[in-house]
């Protein structure tokens, strides 16, 4: 499980976006963890992916949720 911790609350990753290009313009995908399960989410593409691969150098942005 990919989690964080901040000042003793415990965050879990659930979604990240991906950029591929330039500051001009480029490419975005979504990957997003369902019932446990990574799918990567390519315009008109699905795809399942391995948890040590949703964090990459294309990381654009990370999405995390307080767990209770």
């Amino acid at each position: 499980v990919i989690s964080q911790k901040y000042h003793g609350y415990k965050y879990e990753l659930f979604a990240v976006n991906q950029h591929y290009g330039s500051h001009n313009g480029g490419h975005y995908t979504a990957t997003c963890k369902n019932k446990d399960i990574w799918i990567e989410y390519d315009d008109s593409s699905i795809s399942r992916v391995k948890e040590s691969d949703v964090v990459c150098k294309s990381a654009y942005m990370l999405f995390y949720k307080l767990k209770l």
